[in-house]
């Protein structure tokens, strides 16, 4: 195996040259000193890393050819291949054909410009003065530097983890402090548990627009309700429980040292991410539907008692989402050879973190709302366990 990359099939026999040690005896790769880091980032996202467009493979395989779909980029345009290399998530057209031929052409433009010594640039001044007349020599130079030195990659499994992880934390957190504008006040001078089957008027403050919009609900509060209410406090316990009892742990661990593709970040730990972010939009989703509802009084007394029970127990649900982001920081990318631990410090597996995620997430795209929280405290009450 190829040391610090995965093999998958054959791939690792095509990774020697880029390859952080030598194959043969283990020993440091100097290439890629004389490359920089960012040149070594730029050709493995053009030929080796699973989410790049894999040139070699489809080249080799003839998948595609090396024909001139996109004239070759300008001095001008490898300048803004080379500075616009910090950030932004490539798309799906950013990792096409035309644009990974761009990119190609930029790497070979900067290879040729990072083999001339300075006795062959002089050389080159003399026979071409036009092109050191115009400048253009000095920008090519100058655009081939950064590219060898600031590119960053696109495709590496770290770094799309990265803005996976970014893209989850941040529509959790918008989702958290949404639910922390839902409140709840009942206007009935009997406390909800002595209260008969006829209920009382409560007011419901919800979010909306920029601000919060307070309904009057007529709304019988029933045992049942009492019954649901009363659990999704207790499960807002036992979830803050487990944040403060995973925060005082400190830090997670580093994971896999640089260079490791780690196991192309496993599909368990991505489901994860995508889940979080997908159950609060469900969760947002529905009770701003039937807020909406309220508001033009098309609201049945069913949904009106449903809107009840949310804005009580939805800050609850969506910290189940950020219990679970919690979590999957937690786990340590793991080696692409080596499986998947059962148990990770006394957290639930990845596995298993998924598998929770899509019942919470299932449960609600079938209406089965009254399932979350039961879902999420038994989840909660193992995992404190432990």
């Amino acid at each position: 195996m190829t040391a610090g990359l995965v093999t998958a099939g054959q791939r690792s026999k095509h990774q020697l040259l880029l390859a952080p040690h030598l194959h043969s005896d283990g020993s440091p790769n100097r290439l890629l000193a004389w490359l920089g880091d960012g040149m070594h980032a730029l050709l493995l996202d053009l030929f080796l890393h699973a989410a790049g467009p894999g040139l070699r493979a489809k080249f080799a395989h003839g998948e595609a050819a090396l024909l001139p779909a996109a004239s070759p980029p300008t001095d001008e345009g490898g300048e803004a291949e080379a500075g616009g290399e910090a950030g932004g998530e490539a798309g799906e057209a950013e990792r096409g054909v035309p644009v990974a031929m761009r990119l190609l052409h930029a790497a070979f433009l900067s290879l040729c410009a990072a083999s001339h010594s300075p006795e062959s640039l002089a050389e080159l001044r003399r026979e071409a003065p036009a092109l050191e007349a115009s400048g253009r020599l000095a920008r090519i130079l100058g655009a081939a530097a950064r590219l060898r030195r600031r590119y960053q990659s696109q495709c590496d499994p770290r770094v799309l983890l990265a803005r996976a992880r970014a893209r989850a934390r941040g529509a959790v957190e918008r989702s958290v402090a949404e639910g922390r504008l839902y409140a709840v006040r009942r206007r009935a001078s009997r406390p909800p548990e002595e209260e008969g089957p006829a209920g009382a008027d409560c007011e419901v403050t919800c979010p909306a627009g920029g601000g919060t919009l307070t309904l009057v609900l007529a709304c019988a509060v029933r045992p049942a309700d009492v019954a649901a209410l009363r659990r999704a406090s207790e499960l807002s316990d036992k979830v803050r429980a487990a944040l403060d009892a995973l925060s005082s742990r400190g830090a997670p661990g580093p994971g896999c040292a640089p260079g490791c593709e780690a196991g192309l970040v496993e599909c368990s730990r991505r489901a994860v991410l995508r889940l979080s972010g997908r159950f609060c939009e469900l969760e947002s989703t529905r009770l701003r539907g039937l807020a909406e509802r309220a508001a033009a009084r098309r609201a049945s007394t069913s949904q009106r008692r449903s809107l009840l029970v949310g804005c009580e127990s939805t800050l609850a649900l969506r910290r189940l989402a950020e219990l679970a982001l919690a979590l999957e920081a937690r786990h340590p990318l793991r080696e692409a050879s080596a499986g998947e631990a059962g148990e990770a410090g006394g957290q639930a597996p990845l596995q298993r973190l998924h598998a929770w995620m899509d019942s919470l997430c299932a449960a609600h795209e079938a209406g089965k709302v009254g399932q979350l929280v039961e879902i999420g405290t038994t989840f909660v009450e193992g995992l404190l366990a432990t």
